[in-house]
């Protein structure tokens, strides 16, 4: 039944005999890409957020650490 409704086809009317192979599915996700990632709008605004908050972290971590790290 869960082939069906992801490939909305109709159910087979062939027997399984208890056997695996014919038809049973657990589960089925998407398939996520590094493309999709990279190509994601929410990405920048999640970046933007974040970024407010750790560039004085950095700036102390510099400081006390004596180094001179900056964003790539």
């Amino acid at each position: 039944m869960k082939e069906t409704e992801i490939t909305r086809t109709l159910p087979s009317s062939k027997p399984t005999y208890g056997s695996i192979r014919h038809g049973f599915i657990y589960q089925r996700v998407t398939h996520i890409t590094l493309k999709s990632i990279a190509n994601n709008a929410e990405i920048d605004i999640i970046w933007d957020k974040y970024q407010e908050k750790l560039e004085p972290l950095r700036a102390q971590l510099n400081k006390v650490l004596g180094t001179t790290r900056e964003e790539w």
